[in-house]
């Protein structure tokens, strides 16, 4: 089994491709401004993965791993990009979502 540290790009990875796109365009889009959005995100055997910290106002993405702590951060633009970083500043993943309307 892989160690935590091991995990934690992996992790990031799957939040960019799949979980975090399809969760911000279902969240974002029903929130009113100035609302900090938590997404919590699981495994598909049902284990929590972590979750996501959203800003509706600025875009920001800060995730977080089970035990809170910070994994990486990423953006949310307007056109539905989605870039994400890990916590030393190197590109951990990239996604689109559907734009807010």
């Amino acid at each position: 089994m892989a160690t935590p540290k091991t995990m934690a790009p992996f992790g990031l990875r799957i939040i960019a491709t799949a979980a975090l796109p399809a969760a911000l365009f279902a969240l974002v889009s029903t929130t009113s401004a100035g609302e900090r959005i938590r997404v919590d995100l699981f495994r598909t055997d049902g284990s929590r993965q972590g979750y996501a910290g959203i800003d509706r106002e600025t875009g920001r993405v800060d995730t977080y791993d089970a035990r809170s702590r910070r994994t990486g951060y990423g953006r949310v633009y307007q056109d539905g990009r989605l870039d994400l970083f890990a916590p030393a500043g190197t590109r951990a993943g990239q996604g689109r979502t559907r734009p807010a309307r």
